[in-house]
């Protein structure tokens, strides 16, 4: 008979679990996680025009009257990716750090956890560096050149994790030092 806790009904580890050393959890396919991030993006554009549409447009408002003109193109795009990154950032904080995923990771079955912890969600340290490293390229997206960076940037974090074993660890992963792992 198997083992409580330790076994899944086939005497062999728990769905999820065992693919690793020491009972750990199986990294994430990268495909769900592609998957989690598309639905992580949508809701957060969602969010984002729901909120920076009025927001923008007081800056915009509120620059005029102080700059005695309307502010700069450059100006409007700033305040606007600054604000975007703020929602993103806050976005994957909270979710990660309260409980363990965001809502793509969850549909898809997916959490972060902390590389040498157990099934516990990261810190709010962790979290936030981990919000940073993905969402920081946001503030630089008011330039088309710049823009072009951030893009090149994202294609190297998410690149990483295709060669990374055998945590499957992107950049933003291996500086918060977390995984995403499928859910037991």
């Amino acid at each position: 008979m198997a083992q409580e806790g330790r076994h899944g009904p086939d005497g062999g580890p728990p769905h999820g679990w065992g693919a690793g050393p020491a009972g750990r959890p199986r990294s994430a396919d990268l495909g769900r996680r592609f998957a989690a991030r598309l639905i992580d993006c949508v809701i957060v554009q969602a969010v984002s025009m729901v909120a920076l549409v009025p927001l923008l447009a007081v800056v915009m408002v509120a620059g005029s009257a102080l700059l005695d003109g309307p502010p700069s193109r450059g100006a409007g795009l700033g305040s606007f990716a600054a604000l975007f990154f703020v929602i993103w950032w806050g976005y994957e904080v909270l979710f990660l750090s309260r409980w363990g995923a965001t809502p793509g990771k969850r549909v898809m079955g997916l959490r972060v956890v902390p590389v040498h912890g157990a099934r516990r969600a990261p810190s709010t340290r962790a979290s936030a560096v981990r919000g940073l490293l993905w969402a920081g390229p946001l503030l630089f997206s008011w330039s088309p050149w710049v823009n072009l960076l951030s893009g090149l940037y994202w294609i190297a974090d998410i690149g990483w994790a295709v060669g990374d074993r055998p945590d499957r660890q992107a950049l933003h992963d291996k500086a918060a030092g977390t995984r995403v792992v499928e859910e037991a």
